[in-house]
This record gives C-alpha cells, sequence and structure tokens, in this order.
C-alpha cells in the first residue's frame, strides 16, 4: 500500500471526509484533493507526521503493512512487551526471536 492509499484507508476507517482531514492536519482541502488527484503530487514527511498524530498511530505503524486491528492478541503483548524493553537490549531481543523463527522453518 503506498503512502496515499495508507492515508485514504486511515480517513475511510474513521469516517472522515477529505476536507476533515485537511482540517485536522492543518492543510488546505486542495493540497489533500491533489494527492489523491495528481500522479505525482505527494504528501511531505511532516504532513505524514501530522496525519499520524490525528489517527493516533506512529510512523512506524503508518508504514508497517501489518494491519494493528487483526493481530492476534499474543501479538499484541508482545508487542507491549518489546515496547517496554530499554533500547540497549532490544537488538538482543530481536535476535533471540529471529532465532526462534529460524528453528520452526
Amino acid at each position: 500500500m503506498d503512502v496515499k492509499q495508507r492515508i485514504d484507508s486511515l480517513r475511510i476507517k474513521n469516517g472522515w471526509t477529505l476536507s476533515k482531514l485537511a482540517t485536522e492536519i492543518g492543510v488546505s482541502d486542495t493540497t489533500v484533493y491533489s494527492w489523491f488527484n495528481e500522479q505525482n503530487y505527494q504528501p511531505s514527511r511532516k504532513t505524514i507526521e501530522e496525519v499520524c498524530n490525528v489517527f493516533g498511530i506512529t510512523l512506524a505503524e503508518f508504514y508497517s503493512e501489518i494491519d494493528m486491528d487483526s493481530l492476534a492478541a499474543k501479538e499484541v503483548v508482545l508487542i507491549e512487551y518489546f515496547r517496554a524493553v530499554p533500547d540497549e537490549h532490544k537488538n538482543q531481543v530481536m535476535e533471540i526471536v529471529k532465532s526462534f523463527g529460524k528453528r520452526n522453518r
């Protein structure tokens, strides 16, 4: 899913019009309409960050192909635990998880 499709998906999921999206992120209606009507017109990174803010998601969630609403309960718990791990230990956790994944292949 590209950036414009992801924004549109979030907008539709929340029942927002293009105009409401524009108002919420602080840009003109014309700007938002241009994203969907002009092939080479893309929102800026700052605008994408504002989209994430208004929809309550992180940039990582925005760019992820994972639909957070479809995660199993255990997957959500795993993410919550991972977020609680100090940054200096996150790489170790990732290596441990990768090693378990390789054993099952």
